[in-house]
């Protein structure tokens, strides 16, 4: 298992750790889709409830959230009703409507009470650095996510094992793929 790697079930924070929370953990925690998400989503539960971290939001984190929810509930609506409806034309739906009420609740009343917003330091990032390593599966947000760290200072609180490449932020996680690699 390489240094960077933290398990989140028995990690410690230390006086200082800030943790930015990785969109995966948040659909788990808060809006899971499956069973699978929701076991998940007790894990990280138990991380932020026993061990109280600091833990931030950047509003990049944000929109992939209520993204990834609303194209989610999309998707079920279509198979549910049998239906093959354009995305635009299903944001004009009652449904998506309520979804989105949804969200907005979810984030003022669960995420924001127990996450601060942090400033997604735009200006300064070098978005260049963001398209590098194009051949690993990593996405152009996670890369934003990790140079976003490396300049705060912060930990990554992730489930995705997209981060698996990542060598010089440090990585908490309860994914077990993480601790398998060298």
């Amino acid at each position: 298992m390489r240094e960077n790697f933290l398990n989140a079930r028995d990690y410690v924070p230390k006086e200082g750790d800030v943790f930015l929370v990785d969109t995966n953990v948040l659909v788990c925690l808060f809006t899971p889709f499956t069973d699978t998400d929701k076991s998940i989503g007790r894990q990280y539960e138990d991380f932020i409830i026993n061990r109280n971290p600091k833990l931030v939001i950047p509003s990049m984190v944000l929109s992939e959230f209520v993204s990834t929810n609303l194209k989610n509930k999309y998707n079920i609506f279509k198979g549910l009703n049998g239906i093959d409806i354009a995305y635009k034309e299903y944001r004009m739906l009652p449904e998506f409507e309520e979804e989105l009420e949804h969200l907005k609740n979810v984030i003022d009343r669960q995420i924001l009470k127990i996450m601060e917003k942090t400033d997604d330091d735009f200006t300064e990032i070098d978005i260049m650095e963001c398209f590098s390593g194009a051949a690993e599966s990593f996405d152009f947000s996670d890369k934003y996510y990790v140079e976003l760290a490396k300049r705060k200072g912060l930990k990554i609180l992730t489930n995705d094992f997209d981060f698996s490449v990542v060598k010089d932020v440090d990585i908490v996680t309860t994914n077990n793929k993480f601790f398998k690699l060298n």
